[in-house]
């Protein structure tokens, strides 16, 4: 398929969708820069119980190092940086809906990192915890205990990427049928 650049009418949808596109522009630098200034102000005393519910005996906050405190905050930037690229690559959709480039492979294409992203951020909501509490609970030398837990929030995350997907799928159809109007017009 050729990329034809189809330019829709003027719309009064399109001030929202900047708007939009906008707040996702924020939100996607937020989220991370939020999630990251709460690990580094907040003790290790504060988040040690929001990682493992139930530390091994004798693990409190002074007992984690820095190298394991550290490997904690990496791991749990992981699905905020991830949510935040969906909503950098849902502010770049949206950016082109607001210019009048909605019917393009461009917005599909979009579309799908929107949904790639946001399915990757709950995978890594589901997966991160149980890590952190394995290294913290083998850092304490208590053995390593994994649980997984799938809530609701996930659930919704990664039907709603798949919908997103399919989403995708039928804008670029539309977007086909789009150059093939410029073309015989």
């Amino acid at each position: 398929m050729t990329d034809i650049d189809v330019r829709l009418p003027p719309s009064p949808r399109r001030p929202m969708a900047a708007l939009c596109a906008l707040l996702c522009a924020i939100a996607a630098v937020a989220l991370p820069a939020s999630v990251a200034w709460w690990l580094w102000q907040h003790p290790t005393a504060q988040w040690l119980p929001l990682a493992v519910p139930a530390p091994p005996p004798g693990m409190d906050g002074e007992a984690v190092s820095f190298a394991i405190w550290a490997t904690v905050g990496v791991l749990a930037m992981l699905p905020a940086t991830a949510m935040g690229a969906t909503f950098a690559a849902a502010s770049h959709c949206l950016w082109r809906v607001a210019t009048g480039h909605g019917l393009h492979g461009w917005t599909a294409r979009s579309l799908r990192r929107v949904s790639a992203a946001m399915a990757i951020s709950a995978l890594l909501a589901l997966l991160v915890p149980p890590l952190i509490g394995g290294l913290v609970t083998a850092a304490a030398g208590a053995g390593t205990r994994l649980s997984l837990s799938l809530n609701a929030h996930q659930v919704i995350l990664l039907l709603f990427a798949a919908v997103i997907w399919q989403l995708a799928a039928v804008l670029d159809d539309a977007a086909a049928v789009a150059v093939e109007h410029a073309q015989i017009v």
